[in-house]
């Protein structure tokens, strides 16, 4: 189930595409700094999972006015850049344990529907998001 989208834009380091998901995106997805996660790399995706078999691990982040540290996570490399380019529009689709990341252009499916549901214009077969740039929409 989708919990959360968020449309943000990437950055450039060292001259990669950097991609960092901060502690709002991370806890909504059930990570805790620790997690062991792996990078999976698609075609038109990039998606950060929880894995035991990972190469990643979340980091944490304290900040002045916090309780207790928070999950960050952040990667740059040349696989990343060939997917996403530096200050694109992504939208980050958050599940349960796995964070989809996806070029604005490219659309997803936001259809969870019961069989014996029909939503106003069933017969579209579409549905459109729209993601604001700027904060998070809870699903």
């Amino acid at each position: 189930m989708i919990k959360m989208v968020r449309n943000l834009m990437t950055t450039a380091a060292k001259g990669n595409t950097r991609l960092y998901f901060e502690p709002t995106v991370l806890e909504s997805a059930g990570f805790t700094p620790g997690d062991p996660v792996a990078v999976r790399i698609e075609e038109a995706a990039i998606f950060l999972v929880r894995s035991e078999d990972g190469d990643g691990v979340i980091s944490r982040r304290q900040r002045a006015g916090w309780r207790e540290p928070r999950p960050y996570f952040d990667r740059k490399n040349q696989e990343i850049t060939r997917v996403l380019r530096a200050h694109q529009r992504i939208d980050m689709i958050v599940r349960d344990g796995e964070i989809e990341v996806r070029g604005m252009s490219v659309g997803f499916s936001l259809t969870e529907v019961r069989e014996d549901e029909e939503l106003q214009g069933h017969e579209l077969g579409r549905l459109r998001c729209f993601s604001i740039p700027s904060g998070c929409t809870p699903v």
